[in-house]
């Protein structure tokens, strides 16, 4: 049996929804990235629930540039966290997609505690 040349056999299209959802899940798997991200509208309604980390994907046809949004556990580094998610999440882009990961931006809009309750008792007169 003849094998058509890859040009021939067709073209797999990526919508960037997809890269979203790796990048985030991706992110989600770093150590010190925790609690839910709350963008948009999403802050002000009390019934909407964030993820881990929420992403947004630019994408031609041989690369990718990735935005983003995670936080962080308080009292680990941001920087080092950011760089973990960086290289975790190219990675893993890459190898499941083939598709070069040009950059990795990162937002980080808030620290989070472990133990919320003990920081309210901290704060209480």
């Amino acid at each position: 049996m003849l094998e058509a040349p890859d040009t021939e056999r067709g073209t797999t299209t990526i919508a960037p929804a997809v890269f979203e959802r790796l990048a985030a899940r991706a992110a989600a798997e770093v150590a010190g990235v925790e609690g839910e991200v709350q963008t948009g509208l999403g802050r002000f309604l009390p019934w909407t629930t964030g993820s881990p980390a929420e992403a947004m994907a630019e994408v031609d046809d041989e690369s990718v540039v990735l935005d983003l949004t995670f936080n962080v556990v308080y009292p680990e580094p941001v920087r080092q966290v950011a760089e973990r998610v960086r290289e975790h999440v190219a990675e893993r882009v890459e190898s499941l997609t083939g598709r070069t990961v040009l950059q990795v931006n990162i937002t980080v809009p808030e620290l989070i505690s472990r133990n919320p309750r003990r920081d309210r008792e901290k704060t209480l007169p």
